[in-house]
């Protein structure tokens, strides 16, 4: 709880290390925002990540995370950058629109068990368009 996309970008060699997980999904981001850190704070911390997956030889994907506006909530375009710069997939794992509807979360920023379910199918879609997942 609480944690920042550096911290969890931090911890991201030791998983790697210990599980030897197949693929690694980031979807880190939502604490800073709250605490209103500088973008180019997520920024780094997501290329820690994406060096930390490259140097183990493990894929990693990242999934934006929603920053509330006064337009409401929207995908912050740092995401679609890191991907780019770092030539790793962006996945929507549709938490913007999960957030929105109040039968898919438990407060106001975080799902319910019905709205990780949503989610969850949302990642595996994107995971396949991106040929990440098998169809």
């Amino acid at each position: 709880p609480g944690e920042t996309a550096a911290q969890g970008c931090d911890r991201l060699p030791g998983l790697i290390a210990e599980h030897r997980p197949a693929l690694v999904l980031v979807l880190l981001g939502g604490n800073d925002f709250l605490r209103r850190r500088p973008d180019t704070a997520i920024k780094d911390a997501l290329a820690a990540c994406a060096a930390s997956a490259r140097s183990a030889a493990t894929p990693l994907v990242l999934m934006p995370v929603p920053r509330l506006g006064l337009a409401g909530l929207s995908d912050a375009p740092l995401y679609a950058e890191a991907s780019r710069t770092h030539n790793v997939p962006l996945v929507d794992a549709g938490l913007s629109d999960f957030l929105g509807q109040s039968t898919l979360r438990s407060d106001a920023i975080h799902p319910n068990a019905a709205g990780y379910r949503a989610m969850a199918e949302r990642i595996a879609q994107g995971l396949r368009a991106a040929g990440v997942l098998a169809r």
